[in-house]
């Protein structure tokens, strides 16, 4: 039994040293709950103001569409897409980005038809759009009425002035005449006709009193009494450039582009990867249809020069710095790829729902898929 107890003993047995470094470890620790407890009344710490930061980057969400999540600010009242001004859409909240995206495709010849195409457009939102679409009212326009009282419907910001003799169908549309109208005017030309005074246009007999005046004093040629006098219309030789690749010196010679707009015209060339029609120079930032239609008869195209895209080859930054490609549109091109291997041809786009048709005819003349079939 006495041999037990020792046992115990020596096996509990602690030292000068051990006791002297367990109370070197005990007051240790007592130190360090000390300072734990204490360290914050003897120091303040600052804190640090975030909502400085917050508004910027608030700011910076607002200014970015696809990023932002608040749609708080937005005061809509009822507007006609086609004619809603750059004021009006600004008073009702959207961004400078989206305002200037939502007249780019107006001036470029689109029209929106019904509500949902305003949903079309890549700056609008879906979260938006459900906002705007109770205050959307589309008027009824020309195109709901009969081709006959076509031209009635149309607004003389809409002309410009014109040579009558190099117009086509689709160029008597657009200022303002009927289908039959336009069609009695090209059957005359096809058959030898020609404009020499602007008089000659109202005898063309589709042609009302109202139409003429109307478009009187738009058409590039002298009045038949000025010829009479010996009067001639100036004929200076027009400066003609292909737009795909002009550079500036060449460009500032078309009617009213300077050197700014020249550099601007280069720059959204080299994004897209070149024009395909004159119409996408309304999509140049700041372009206007006064200073477009200024010099539009100025511009030829020579499609063989456009940049193409492989999308089987293109990386996903090479198709998103295309202006007409957003995020999602490409993730959807690589999410299709992903899962049915490489495109046979460019119009397989078409199987993917994000590619809508106006936004396939748009992008189609910049991608290929490296084959001879497209």
């Amino acid at each position: 039994m006495s041999k037990f107890k020792q046992h115990i003993k020596d096996y509990f047995y602690i030292s000068k040293m051990q006791r002297t470094a367990s109370l070197i470890v005990f007051a240790l620790i007592l130190i360090v709950i000390a300072i734990f407890y204490t360290l914050p009344y003897l120091i303040k710490f600052d804190i640090y103001d975030y909502s400085k930061s917050l508004k910027e980057v608030n700011a910076f969400l607002s200014s970015r569409p696809h990023l932002s999540t608040s749609n708080s600010e937005i005061t809509p009242f009822h507007f006609d897409p086609n004619n809603v001004t750059e004021e009006q859409l600004l008073e009702m909240g959207l961004t400078e980005k989206q305002t200037e995206t939502f007249l780019n495709y107006r001036y470029a010849g689109g029209r929106f038809f019904k509500k949902s195409d305003v949903n079309k457009l890549y700056s609008i939102s879906d979260s938006l759009y459900n906002i705007l679409e109770p205050y959307i009212d589309i008027k009824k326009n020309e195109f709901d009425k009969p081709v006959e009282e076509a031209a009635e419907y149309r607004i003389d910001d809409e002309l410009y002035v014109f040579d009558p003799n190099s117009m086509n169908k689709k160029d008597w549309r657009d200022i303002g005449l009927s289908d039959r109208q336009a069609g009695v005017i090209v059957n005359f030309m096809n058959a030898g006709g020609k404009f020499e005074v602007k008089e000659d246009l109202k005898a063309v007999y589709s042609i009302t009193e109202k139409d003429y005046k109307r478009l009187e004093r738009y058409i590039d040629l002298p009045y038949r009494s000025d010829v009479k006098k010996g009067i001639k219309k100036d004929d200076p030789e027009i400066f003609v450039v292909e737009i795909n690749s002009a550079d500036s010196s060449e460009l500032v010679k078309l009617k009213g582009i300077g050197p700014s707009f020249a550099k601007r015209i280069i720059k959204y060339r080299e994004l897209l990867g070149g024009y395909y029609e004159n119409d996408q120079l309304m999509e140049v930032f700041g372009m206007d249809t006064t200073r477009f239609y200024g010099f539009v008869h100025q511009v030829k195209i020579d499609k063989n020069k456009l940049g193409k895209l492989d999308i089987n080859k293109a990386t996903f930054k090479d198709l998103l710095r295309h202006p007409y490609l957003e995020y999602y549109m490409v993730k959807s091109i690589f999410d299709y790829k992903e899962d049915k291997g490489n495109f046979s041809s460019v119009a397989e786009l078409r199987n993917i729902g994000l590619i809508y048709d106006e936004l396939y005819e748009k992008i189609s003349p910049y991608l290929t898929t490296g084959e001879t079939n497209q």
